[in-house]
């Protein structure tokens, strides 16, 4: 068998982070609210079910769509790049070409999570969106790291005390890029 790091390819291309946080304007959050309730309303008709043994009601879900999108818009607003406002892409990279961004903000878990199936080949960036007192959200880039690197670690395995959940790697912060350095584009 062969080792993953001899399969996945390095990009060639690469670019820094102008800057790691922004601040997402109100008729921002108003386009990721449409695109969320879309995901959503396109799973209840698909009748898709979470594939992580989740419990959670649809107001958490709802809520966990949003703070996704705001992610992902985020993040290509602070590396200048196109966001597609894409809808049932489901494995296809969120920005560019390989980066595939997990949100944290609207649940207790702040780590970055990587499942089984998660493409060892993408580069998974973690996004912090907090609410701040003016009523804005507050994006924070703290990092990432590639699929494959993620899963050599065996010690970073959770199903977070729930049995009836598929096992994941739950990366911690300390262990991702630092926000300055270059990644993929």
């Amino acid at each position: 068998m062969a080792e993953i790091a001899e399969v996945v390819e390095v990009p060639i291309e690469l670019r820094r982070f102008k800057r790691s946080s922004t601040t997402l304007e109100w008729h921002e959050v108003s386009v990721a609210v449409h695109i969320a309730n879309l995901r959503q309303t396109l799973s209840l008709k698909d009748r898709r079910r979470d594939k992580f043994g989740s419990k959670i009601d649809i107001d958490q879900d709802m809520r966990d769509n949003i703070y996704g999108v705001l992610g992902e818009m985020a993040l290509a607003k602070m590396k200048n790049m196109y966001f597609d406002f894409s809808v049932d892409t489901f494995k296809a990279p969120d920005l560019g070409k390989m980066i595939q961004i997990k949100t944290v903000g609207g649940n207790t878990n702040k780590d970055l999570v990587v499942r089984p199936a998660n493409d060892d080949k993408l580069f998974f960036a973690l996004v912090e969106v907090k609410k701040t007192a003016d009523w804005n959200y507050q994006a924070i880039y703290h990092g990432g790291i590639w699929g494959y690197e993620a899963k050599k670690h065996d010690e970073w395995k959770t199903d977070f005390g729930y049995p009836n959940r598929p096992t994941c790697w739950q990366v911690p912060m300390d262990a991702l890029t630092k926000p300055d350095l270059v990644v993929p584009f």
